[in-house]
């Protein structure tokens, strides 16, 4: 199965909120979160959830229909938040 990018349905392009500036998805349902408004060590950084099965194994569209069991969350890419500012949910 193929699923575009920003395909996933988690809200891309109609994201924007008080503390999120914008959510992205990879092909393969990673989601990345941008923050704003919240302080300048956290603004335009990023944090990653990337889906995973009841193993801890990341899933990709070659693992549908499994359901995911869990998010991993961690910093994001590029611009990834410092891990000491993760929401206490990410640790």
């Amino acid at each position: 199965m193929t699923i575009a990018v920003d395909g996933w349905g988690c809200g891309e392009g109609n994201d924007k909120t008080k503390y999120v500036k914008k959510i992205t998805t990879s092909a393969n349902g990673q989601i990345e979160v941008t923050a704003q408004a919240i302080d300048p060590a956290v603004n335009d950084k990023t944090i990653t959830l990337t889906p995973q099965d009841n193993t801890g194994t990341a899933l990709t569209t070659a693992a549908i229909p499994t359901q995911v069991y869990q998010f991993k969350c961690q910093p994001g890419g590029g611009a990834a938040i410092d891990g000491k500012y993760l929401p206490g949910s990410c640790k």
